[in-house]
């Protein structure tokens, strides 16, 4: 009796079941900027442009908040690296060609696309990897400009920080073993282009 009263209740006042959810936003096939105030550079490996964030494929630079231990104290290598790839883009339009994406933490941008971009001195991500601001990726195309810069000890290969790559899987929560590069940290150059690998 009391089910059928239910039914009934439930037929009279229309109950539906929830919406599921949207599907994922389509990743967009380029980002661009038409106007030098569209582009922030918010550190050495991401930008924000036109109101979504792009982080530069094949590399990955000191986090804002890594410091470098130069012997003397620290700096803030990830601001450094910040203010180079500013540099590089010098108030000129960026292009970004989307060729993937990753997680945010941030609840209002849940995803950060990877992009392959270049602005008015070509390809960023290179120009950040050759003055010595970013660790690239060991199978990919950057590998080379890392190595010259890491044994030239240019950035922050001249002083001791913690593999971007291994940095950012901790503060994910994943218990990898910490990677420290530059030539005040005793390790390779070689072993530091394999951070991503052994991480």
């Amino acid at each position: 009796m009391l089910m059928s009263a239910f039914l009934v209740a439930a037929a009279v006042t229309g109950a539906q079941p929830p919406e599921p959810p949207p599907p994922p936003a389509a990743p967009p096939a380029e980002l661009a900027s038409k106007e030098p105030f569209e582009v922030t550079v918010l550190q050495g490996d991401l930008l924000w442009i036109a109101g979504q964030r792009i982080r530069l494929a094949g590399i990955a630079a000191p986090d804002r908040a890594q410091r470098c231990d130069v012997g003397r104290g620290f700096v803030s290598c990830g601001v450094a690296g910040g203010e180079v790839l500013r540099q590089a883009i010098a108030a000129g339009d960026v292009s970004c060609r989307i060729v993937g994406e990753e997680a945010s933490a941030f609840v209002r941008d849940p995803v950060i696309w990877i992009g392959r971009c270049t602005g008015p001195g070509g390809d960023l991500a290179r120009m950040v990897v050759s003055a010595g601001y970013a660790v690239p990726s060991p199978d990919g195309e950057y590998y080379h400009d890392g190595l010259q810069a890491c044994a030239q000890r240019r950035g922050i290969w001249a002083a001791s920080v913690e593999s971007p790559f291994t940095y950012r899987r901790r503060r994910a929560g994943d218990p990898v073993r910490p990677i420290f590069v530059g030539a005040r940290s005793g390790t390779s150059c070689l072993r530091a282009m394999e951070a991503a690998r052994l991480s």
